[in-house]
């Protein structure tokens, strides 16, 4: 039974108001997803801790990181919309002033939700508010399918908290271009606030893979003739996107009334001219001063108004000097009340010039963005290449020469590229085994990177790639615990199994790394056959699935879409040498003691390992086929 959900969000900084409306399961998918693209740092909630979807939406929502906070549910609620929508929008020219006959309050369950949040950020209270935002509807359907298991198993944005080495670890930093400056005098990045406004493009597109074959192109044509042309790029890269300040704080200032006149030079980077300084104090104004040694000339004066002593002197003025300091007192307050509505004036011509600005915040921020994606393409150990994507016909994907795109730009890495193809009803499901170290989760990390970086619009770290637009990548990857959720190793992977197997379909690219480590052998090894075989049958999703269990390569016999691949691996002289080579077939052998000589364990754990291998049987085929069967059985009233 499906849900309808409602969304409201704003974003002050650009003036935004914006709702959705979705059906969504009773796990809240879709809204997942939506968390993932939009990015919000706080998120209210209507209900009590009582409530079931309450539990679980907020499980959801905190997933991703951000904070969540109760509301009554009075507060989600039509009172007083209209008013307050009329006070905020900004209408166009020749427009109907009035908010509910916009299309987007049609929406029933998401506009209560905006009226919940335009009432806790109290916009109304503030009148340089009015008549300042936006209102439109967001289609989450025009974006990639991403839930938060998969941006963290993709390394896409840093996660809070991290340090600058790790943070460049991160497909994020990896193409933000503009991160060279880093190298540069601290005194110089100052200089730089363009990096915030590439920043937060480039990672909302990272989080917002498109699906739109048009957009993605066009983005494709200005990264090839910013990589043909080195000229340009230089230029850009090194001199003129470095000395573009932060439009988008400026507008706010301008909005807010809040800027001065140096922030308007200053911003654009021009020297102020030099002003004219009245030696004088600024309390007192005009005066005379004599050293202590001369006092004794005023004593007894009634000409002369002593104003104050000390070690300096005397201060003092007579009469006709303070009739002139009354008259120029009088007429600073009068020239200082002119300044200041000259001033307010400037700023009010200017700020009717914001939308114009965010217009312009947004072009030099694609343009940033996309800059830094031909200067990443052009500058890696081996250069990007175009994807060649499509939008129909028979689904594929086809990598040749796949490489990680922040491994390989590590030092003292030699990265070994690796070949990956998929084509619809005969190859969509590849089971990869092989050594632990070997290189299978890099390996299926780099071709979900792949997947992404082609729908963001970039070029991929291959030496020929083609694909077909997928509706989502999702992954299952790592074995990271929840313990102050009270959730077990096991039991996340689980739920994020869960996740994809309602999730995925025909269209979607799926990866899972290790599947079914956290409970017993032959158990794990039931469940990772049950899901790796609904997934092929079931699903027919594209599917990178890396698993220890050398059993799971039998599905191909079974499945005719189902292939197997290994990491190869050498043994020399009882050593094991990796060669991070995928290539077709199954493993044939366990590497586990290798691995575990290369660790430096102890020589007498060693030799009890091998002592147990050699002397431990594996059960009868009919009893595994059995455990099979019964966890299958399991696992399909489970996802129903």
């Amino acid at each position: 039974m499906y849900k309808v959900v409602g969304v409201g969000f704003v974003d002050v900084s650009e003036r935004r108001l914006c709702v959705c409306e979705f059906p969504d399961d009773d796990h809240f998918s879709n809204l997942e997803a939506l968390v993932v693209q939009v990015g919000p740092k706080e998120c209210l909630l209507p209900g009590t801790n009582g409530s079931q979807d309450y539990v679980t939406v907020k499980k959801v929502v905190e997933r991703s990181g951000v904070l969540v906070t109760p509301r009554k549910k009075t507060e989600f609620s039509t009172d007083g919309l209209a008013q307050d929508l009329n006070r905020l929008v900004a209408f166009k020219k020749g427009q109907q002033e009035n908010a509910m006959a916009m299309p987007e309050t049609n929406l029933t369950t998401a506009v209560c939700a905006l009226n919940a949040i335009i009432k806790f950020l109290e916009l109304t209270t503030d009148s340089s508010n009015f008549n300042q935002f936006s209102l439109s509807t967001m289609n989450w359907s025009q974006y990639v399918h991403l839930d938060s298991a998969a941006v963290k198993a993709l390394s896409l944005i840093p996660p809070p908290g991290v340090t600058a080495t790790q943070a460049h670890h991160s497909i994020l930093r990896n193409l933000d271009k503009m991160k060279i400056l880093d190298t540069l005098p601290k005194k110089k990045l100052c200089f730089n606030p363009t990096v915030m406004c590439c920043d937060r493009l480039l990672a909302q597109w990272m989080k917002q893979p498109l699906r739109d074959l048009n957009t993605i192109v066009e983005r494709q044509e200005i990264v090839g003739a910013l990589m043909d042309d080195l000229e340009a790029r230089q230029a850009l890269t090194q001199e003129h996107l470095r000395r573009i300040p932060d439009i988008q704080a400026l507008a706010r200032r301008l909005l807010k009334k809040k800027v001065t006149m140096q922030d308007l030079y200053s911003d654009l980077n021009l020297e102020a001219g030099k002003t004219l300084k009245l030696e004088s104090n600024n309390q007192l104004g005009y005066f005379f001063r004599v050293t202590l040694k001369e006092e004794k000339v005023l004593r007894d004066n009634k000409k002369y108004q002593t104003l104050d002593t000390n070690k300096s002197g005397v201060r003092f003025r007579n009469s006709a000097l303070a009739d002139l300091n009354s008259d120029y007192q009088h007429h600073k307050e009068q020239y200082s009340e002119q300044q200041k509505a000259i001033v307010a004036e400037i700023i009010g011509i200017a700020a009717g010039y914001v939308s114009t600005l965010h217009y312009l915040n947004d072009v030099l921020a694609r343009l940033d963005v996309l800059t830094s994606f031909a200067e990443v393409a052009a500058t890696a150990p081996k250069p990007y290449v175009r994807p060649t994507v499509k939008s129909d016909g028979s689904r594929v994907m086809r990598l040749k020469g796949v490489r990680h795109a922040c491994l390989e730009v590590q030092d003292g890495v030699s990265f070994i590229a690796n070949d990956a193809e998929f084509r619809e009803d005969e190859q969509t499901f590849h089971i990869i085994t092989g050594p632990n170290m070997g290189g299978k989760s890099t390996y299926i990390r780099s071709v979900g990177i792949v997947a992404l970086l082609a729908q963001v619009g970039s070029f991929v770290p291959c030496d020929e790639a083609e694909m077909t637009l997928v509706d989502a990548i999702l992954a299952r990857v790592g074995a990271d615990d929840c313990q102050v959720k009270g959730m077990s190793t096991f039991m996340m992977e689980m739920v994020e199994t869960s996740a994809i197997l309602r999730k995925a379909t025909c269209h979607s690219l799926v990866i899972i790394d290790e599947l079914g480590r956290g409970t017993s052998t032959y158990e794990g090894c039931g469940l990772a056959w049950a899901i790796a075989e609904y997934l092929a049958k079931e699903v027919k999703a594209f599917c990178l699935f890396a698993t220890h269990f050398h059993e799971l390569a039998t599905l191909a016999d079974d499945v005719p879409s189902v292939v197997n691949k290994h990491v190869s691996a050498l043994i020399v002289n009882n050593t094991l040498t990796l060669l991070y080579r995928v290539r077709p077939g199954m493993c044939d052998q366990s590497y586990g003691i290798y691995v575990a000589k290369m660790a430096k364990f102890p020589a007498s754990v060693i030799q009890v390992c091998s002592w147990y291998m050699a002397t431990t049987a594996s059960p009868p085929p009919t009893v595994i086929a059995v455990g099979h069967t019964l966890v299958r059985a399991m696992l399909r009233i489970f996802i129903r």
